[in-house]
């Protein structure tokens, strides 16, 4: 992706692009930790923050659909009732799990899952400043403040960059990335001086990110990732998986493995917020990208807990 990611959401019901995918393979069986088994579970995310035109409301049960919201900020729409005042990042649509309580975690957290499509619409123009126009779903830990809103923190998960590849059906790339202190640009005071955000971000080698597909991330050792990189550590590195919903038991079309980054802290059985959004920059304003019809569906959401 161009630049680094901010934070947004997602549709149901909604036709996909059609078009021939790589065949299934086995059932899939996720494994466990050592000495305890681990349960894939079914969660909400009823937190919204949004522009008014949306639909969207606090506390509805998914599917969720996110449409890409277009340049500019808003002061007006559905505010997270975990944050203050004015929204942080005004210029996305994001809805994220904490229930009953909007700042409630999930506890010992091993791994997630979204089915729903990231589709794009629209192109951009050449040589615009694509900045963080995306979709995309993601894992992130408590703030500076301790909080949801994304204000420092860390995160992983899946975004399509709205600029890659195309609309075609085999032109589709899912990224992955990692973040420290992320939306610290360039810094974040603390009471113990400044952070800076670290961030990367790599194509996963899924090219249809446009299907209605679970895409899966956990937890696994490995010393090398399936591009031959060599880990920083073998401990708790990133396992993708994409799955078929329509065979039962779902079947795994597409696998990856990415190493976690040198300075991306171990977050294996870490606390946090599932959050799907559809972002648009609020840094570079360039005018000229548009992608208006874009979505991100999160039709269900699953997080895997021992």
């Amino acid at each position: 992706m161009v630049g680094p990611i901010r934070c947004g959401v997602v549709l149901a019901g909604i036709a996909l692009i059609s078009g021939a995918l790589p065949a299934v393979g086995l059932p899939v069986a996720s494994a466990a930790p050592a000495g305890r088994t681990a349960t894939w579970t079914s969660v909400n995310l009823p937190n919204v923050t949004d522009h008014p035109d949306s639909g969207l409301i606090q506390g509805q049960s998914p599917p969720y659909t996110l449409f890409w919201p277009g340049e500019g900020t808003s002061s007006t729409g559905e505010q997270d009732p975990a944050c203050s005042p004015p929204a942080p990042y005004r210029n996305g649509r994001h809805v994220r799990t904490g229930a009953p309580q909007p700042d409630d975690k999930l506890i010992g957290l091993l791994g997630f899952w979204k089915r729903g499509p990231f589709v794009r619409v629209g192109n951009p123009t050449p040589g615009a400043n694509h900045g963080a126009n995306h979709l995309g779903v993601f894992f992130h830990t408590p703030d500076l403040d301790g909080k949801p809103c994304y204000r420092g923190g860390s995160e992983y998960g899946f975004f399509r960059a709205l600029a890659e590849g195309s609309t075609m059906v085999g032109d589709q790339p899912l990224d992955f990335y990692q973040c420290w202190n992320c939306n610290c640009k360039p810094s974040c005071a603390t009471d113990r001086g400044t952070v800076s955000e670290r961030y990367t971000s790599r194509q996963t080698g899924w090219k249809y990110s446009a299907a209605d597909r679970i895409y899966r991330v956990s937890f696994a050792n490995f010393p090398v990732s399936s591009s031959g990189a060599t880990c920083a550590s073998p401990i708790d590195n990133y396992s993708i998986e994409v799955l078929d919903p329509a065979v039962s038991p779902a079947t795994r079309a597409f696998t990856t493995k990415i190493c976690r980054a040198s300075w991306m802290p171990d977050l294996k059985g870490g606390a946090g917020w599932i959050t799907g959004t559809a972002h648009a920059d609020r840094y570079t304003g360039d005018g000229a990208d548009r992608f208006a019809g874009s979505y991100n569906q999160v039709t269900t959401v699953k997080w895997l807990h021992a």
